[in-house]
């Protein structure tokens, strides 16, 4: 038994299911209109996107570069871009006028190095290997197969991973070791004399103690915790006795 169509004929129903066929038929037709707006068209390439609260049209990068490679080849004028004749990579023999003449007309971009940005984003790579050396290519990217190329689409980046408590205490303790480390070097690499000699501060004397010391015959300059250092030369060539000497002539006073 052959199969019968389906029809939607709704004159042969009662008043009331002909009412909710038309019902039906009007939905059905707006769904039909939604997906045709939301898939590619096939004659311009453009797609619907989201733009805020609605949507708005855009043509994909690899639709219009694609457009761009047939168009010039189509004129004949193969001088800036073209396809290799294999079909599957195009080449940009010149990159000035191609940033000159082309981009400002279909792309964005206002450089070349944007222009290559945009091909990594969209997965294009360049042939390393002869005779293709330097042109670009994808899989989806063929001469002849516009539509094909509408199935390119964005590479994700991959999500970044939080820090944890953890390794952010461990990468600010890193941090300061490094900079310590500088530090020392920087201090070794200049003269000895013209070091800064870092001591530790003195443990401060009481009024008290220090009257009793100097009542009991002890030198106030005793009292100075680093007598021998101020206003001496400590490179290696100072003399030791010197110091030596200093210190004992203060404590046989």
């Amino acid at each position: 038994m052959p199969n019968l169509p389906i029809t939607s004929d709704c004159s042969l129903k009662t008043e009331q299911d002909a009412a909710l066929c038309a019902s039906s038929s009007v939905s059905n037709e707006a769904n039909e209109a939604n997906e045709a707006k939301s898939t590619p068209s096939d004659r311009d390439g453009s797609v619907r996107v989201h733009s805020g609260s609605g949507f708005r049209f855009v043509v994909p990068f690899p639709w219009r570069l694609h457009q761009i490679l047939d168009d010039m080849d189509a004129a004949g004028d193969t001088s800036i871009i073209s396809w290799v004749p294999d079909g599957r990579h195009f080449h940009v023999h010149n990159p000035t006028l191609f940033v000159q003449e082309i981009i400002p007309k279909f792309f964005k971009q206002k450089s070349f190095k944007s222009f290559q940005r945009q091909l990594h984003i969209y997965g294009f790579q360049r042939a390393a290997d002869f005779p293709n050396q330097g042109a670009y290519y994808h899989d989806k990217f063929v001469r002849g197969n516009r539509k094909l190329a509408l199935e390119i689409t964005r590479i994700k980046a991959p999500p970044r991973r939080r820090m944890t408590a953890k390794a952010a205490a461990a990468a600010l303790e890193e941090k300061k070791l490094h900079a310590v480390a500088a530090g020392i070097a920087k201090e070794m690499s200049m003269p000895f004399a013209r070091r800064e000699i870092q001591l530790p501060a003195p443990r401060p004397l009481s009024s008290d103690t220090t009257e009793w010391l100097i009542s009991a015959g002890v030198p106030f300059a005793a009292l100075d915790p680093y007598p021998f250092h101020r206003g001496k030369d400590l490179s290696p060539d100072a003399s030791i006795l010197e110091c030596a000497s200093e210190i004992a002539s203060i404590f046989n006073n």
